[in-house]
């Protein structure tokens, strides 16, 4: 009902975006008015990975230390797949935690004593921090956008 009206001036210039992860409780009147509507899906490995890197490389600016080979990485974003932006960042911070974690003497400590952040840390940060997005509701969305999306998406973890 907002919407009747804009933009029936030539030299108005509107640009609306909207977002939500309910899109079934969208009105089919807006949704008519919305001519694309964008499934974004979740990280796939390539991005997985650049985000967790990215975390890595900031924290490492920050005086945390890590110790992850190219192998342990492609081990760390299998057991991420299906896992949010937000769900990564989560797994990240708590990996991080883990070195601190197993310190005796909290007081006494000095940053050159404090162990790398390893491979077993995300094991370990995986089993506390699970999939904000189950199974069942990423093959809603991906139904969803089947039906109403204005471009397909294939789902490929590469």
């Amino acid at each position: 009902m907002q919407l009747d009206g804009a933009g029936t001036n030539q030299d108005d210039r509107i640009l609306i975006i909207g977002a939500t992860n309910r899109p079934q409780e969208i009105d089919e009147a807006f949704l008519r008015r919305m001519s694309k509507r964008l499934y974004i899906p979740l990280p796939n490995k390539k991005s997985r990975k650049h985000l967790i890197e990215s975390v890595i490389k900031k924290e490492s600016e920050k005086n945390n230390k890590y110790n992850i080979e190219e192998n342990e990485m492609e081990e760390i974003l299998k057991i991420t797949k299906g896992y949010s932006g937000s769900d990564l960042m989560g797994v990240c911070r708590e990996a991080a935690m883990m070195p601190i974690r197993t310190i005796e003497d909290i007081l006494e400590v000095s940053l050159d004593n404090i162990r790398d952040v390893i491979l077993n840390d995300f094991k370990e940060a995986v089993n506390l921090i699970r999939p904000s997005v189950s199974e069942k509701t990423f093959n809603f969305y991906f139904e969803w956008n089947k039906n109403f999306g204005s471009f397909q998406y294939e789902e490929k973890d590469e």
